[in-house]
C-alpha cells in the first residue's frame, strides 16, 4: 500500500510552531518598547525641565499664582510691606555659561557646596587658587569680589536652585550663628547684630523677631524661599532640587546639563541637624513657623509632621 504523505500539513505545523514561539515573545518585546519609550520620555523631561509631579522640576508658576499673584505684582523691595506679607525678591543669578546654567542662591540650602562646584567647572584655575581651608570655612566664596558672574537675567540658560525645609533653615542659622557652639568672634557678633539678632538670644525670641520684625524677616538666611523663586512673571527657575534628596536630585540636574556638572562635595556641613529631633520645636513654635512659612511649605511640598 502506498504510504500517505502530508507535506502541506507538516509545513503548516512548522509555521504554526514558529508563529506560536514568536507570539510568546511579544510580551517581552512590548515591555522593551515601553521601557524604551519611558527612557526617551525621561530624557526629554530632564532636558526640558518639566516637573515630575513632586516639584523636583518646575516649569510654571500656576500653583503659586493663585495665592500670591497680587502680592507678586506689588513692591519687591527687601523691606517694604507688612510683616508676613509675601514680598518677592528681585531675581539674581550666578551665571555658569560653560554649563549652560544659572543658579539662584538660597542661603542655608547647601549654597556653599553648590557655588564651589560651579566655580570648579567654570573657573578651575580660580578654584585651585583658593585657600585650602575653603573645605572647612567657605567664607571666600561669599565675600570675594569677582569670583562669580552675576546677573538679573539668565536667557537661554537652565535656571536652577536647591531648597530645604524652612524649619531646618531656621534651626541651622540659629545653632551656627546665633547660638554657636564656640565663643563668637567680634566679626560674627557684628554680623548677627547687623542682621537684627543678638548672640545667644533665646530661641523663642529669635523666632518672634523673624515673624514680627520686617528687616529681620527679610534677612537672606531666614527669608521665605518662595520669595527667591516667584516673581511677577512666574517662577524664576526651571529646576528645583531638595537638599534632603541631594544625591538623586543632583544627579537629575547633572543629567540635564549633559553630565558636565560632576559630583558635589559637602562644604560648611555641621551634621545635618533636623528640626524634627530638636527640643526647641514645641507645638507652639511649629504652628507659628508653619503660618509664617506657609508658601514654602505649600510650593515646595514640605510637611510639618514629626515622622
Amino acid at each position: 500500500m502506498r504510504a500517505i504523505e502530508f507535506p502541506r500539513r507538516g509545513a503548516h505545523h512548522s509555521r504554526g510552531m514558529r508563529t506560536a514561539r514568536l507570539l510568546s515573545f511579544l510580551p517581552g518585546i512590548r515591555k522593551l518598547v515601553r521601557d524604551n519609550r519611558r527612557l526617551r520620555a525621561e530624557l526629554e523631561r530632564l532636558k526640558s525641565g518639566v516637573g515630575d509631579g513632586r516639584g523636583i522640576l518646575r516649569a510654571t508658576a500656576s500653583k503659586m499664582f493663585g495665592a500670591v499673584a497680587s502680592a507678586a505684582r506689588g513692591d519687591s523691595s527687601h523691606t517694604g510691606g507688612a510683616v508676613g506679607e509675601f514680598c518677592p525678591k528681585e531675581a539674581s543669578y550666578i551665571l555658569a555659561p560653560k554649563l549652560g546654567a544659572a543658579y539662584v542662591q538660597i542661603p542655608k540650602s547647601a549654597c556653599s557646596s553648590i557655588m564651589a562646584r560651579i566655580l570648579a567647572v567654570e573657573r578651575p584655575e580660580t578654584y585651585a587658587g583658593l585657600p585650602a581651608q575653603i573645605e572647612r570655612i567657605p567664607f571666600v566664596l561669599h565675600h570675594a569680589d569677582g569670583i562669580f558672574d552675576r546677573s538679573q537675567s539668565a536667557h537661554d540658560l537652565l535656571r536652577f536652585t536647591f531648597v530645604r525645609h524652612p524649619f531646618d533653615r531656621v534651626l541651622s542659622y540659629y545653632i551656627n550663628q546665633i547660638n554657636p557652639p564656640v565663643d563668637a568672634s567680634a566679626a560674627l557678633i557684628e554680623e548677627v547684630e547687623r542682621a537684627g539678632f543678638r548672640i545667644r538670644m533665646p530661641f523663642d525670641d529669635y523666632v518672634a523677631r523673624i515673624r514680627e520684625d520686617q528687616v529681620v524677616r527679610n534677612n537672606h538666611h531666614v527669608r521665605p524661599q518662595a520669595e527667591f523663586l516667584v516673581g511677577a512673571r512666574g517662577l524664576t527657575v526651571d529646576f528645583i532640587g531638595k537638599v534632603e534628596e541631594m544625591e538623586s536630585h543632583w544627579a537629575r540636574l547633572d543629567a540635564a546639563l549633559g553630565g558636565n556638572l560632576g559630583p558635589i562635595a559637602r562644604l560648611n556641613y555641621t551634621g545635618g541637624n533636623s528640626w524634627r529631633g530638636s527640643a526647641l520645636f514645641d507645638q507652639r513654635v511649629v504652628e507659628a513657623l508653619a503660618e509664617h512659612y506657609r508658601y514654602d511649605l505649600w510650593l515646595l511640598d514640605y510637611g510639618i509632621d514629626r515622622a
